[in-house]
């Protein structure tokens, strides 16, 4: 008989369920913060909770109980006087502040259309929150943006791997088209290194207003060329580009809708041209890359059609318009060569 004795076979925790719970009420916190613009009053002058209950007519234990949590959050601090923005507060939670992203907070925090999610799981009416890229949004996405404007520079060396890794050298008399550019970063990291890379930028007309900003603070603002209006619509134009890329934005979009995006690429770009998908890509299976997954299901809730791919789908979408050489980089990038 073996002396050797089985282990117990280990018992699994609910822990990866219930710590979720902390991260909804911490949510709940911020959302009820902004909503009640409580980091705006503690600017002003209303630094107790007993204070600013009087002046708004709130509940007193309420309000000490959220400022209270807020400082335990690193979203508020707390002194002998009473309470205090936190610096991270103070740069994005203030309404006046260019940087603000409250907005942006609050339109993602819109549990009243993600409370609907079973319901329009059981009857197929998406979107459940309407309007992820419409122009009417765009001043939601800028808010996103908000510290990119701040410090532009940060992760410019993460950028600079990204297109090592696509083997996209910055040169003379290269051109890159950015479309859903946001602020642009990523095609602009390209434009620092040498001043003969052009780079037109495409999105709507609010948002190339923030990427302005951030290429002139990147001393590249003679590189770049705006073309606002909708993806799906603008003239990219025709064998103008060395580059096309789609920055995040493809899994808004049903697979007819996707092909028409690289279509329009595709005739945008010279021959032995490069395409580049940024967005997340599902594993073959649907089961192991976790953000995607519930990237996907967040497609579910704020789009009509679309879906986190996976790199055959991809594939099958960009070999269908006429790419050539496809192939995944990175779990968030591919790319394609035009014939």
């Amino acid at each position: 008989m073996s002396s050797e004795t089985t282990a117990p076979e280990e018992v699994p925790t609910p822990d990866a369920v219930t710590d979720l719970l902390v991260e909804v009420y911490k949510a709940a916190m911020v959302k009820a913060g902004l909503e009640l613009g409580v980091w705006a009053k503690v600017a002003a002058g209303q630094r107790t909770a007993r204070e600013m209950a009087h002046n708004e007519g709130w509940d007193p234990t309420g309000t000490r109980m959220l400022l209270d949590a807020l400082c335990g959050m690193g979203l508020m601090g707390k002194d002998k006087d009473g309470y205090y923005l936190a610096p991270m507060a103070e740069l994005y939670l203030l309404p006046d502040k260019p940087t603000y992203i409250g907005q942006a907070v609050l339109f993602d925090l819109a549990w009243e259309g993600r409370g609907q999610l079973a319901d329009a799981i059981r009857t197929g009416r998406r979107p459940v929150i309407s309007g992820y890229t419409s122009e009417e949004k765009a001043a939601v996405w800028v808010g996103y943006y908000a510290g990119r404007k701040v410090t532009p520079e940060r992760g410019l060396e993460d950028f600079d791997g990204l297109w090592q890794a696509l083997k996209i050298e910055p040169c003379e008399g290269l051109r890159v088209l950015d479309v859903a550019c946001g602020t642009g970063n990523k095609t602009l990291a390209l434009a620092r290194h040498h001043r003969g890379v052009h780079v037109t930028l495409l999105d709507w007309p609010i948002m190339l207003e923030a990427a302005t900003e951030v290429s002139g603070k990147l001393g590249v603002g003679d590189q770049v060329e705006m073309l606002p209006g909708n993806l799906q619509t603008v003239d990219y134009g025709q064998n103008q580009f060395d580059v096309v890329w789609f920055g995040n934005i493809t899994h808004y979009f049903g697979p007819e809708k996707v092909i028409n995006l690289l279509r329009k690429a595709y005739t945008a770009l010279v021959s032995g041209g490069t395409v580049v998908i940024n967005a997340p890509v599902a594993d073959e299976a649907r089961c192991e890359r976790g953000y995607q997954l519930v990237g996907a299901m967040e497609m579910f809730v704020c789009s009509a059609e679309g879906d986190v791919y996976t790199f055959s789908e991809y594939r099958s979408f960009l070999e269908r318009v006429g790419f050539i050489e496809v192939a995944q980089v990175t779990e968030y990038l591919i790319r394609a060569v035009k014939t």
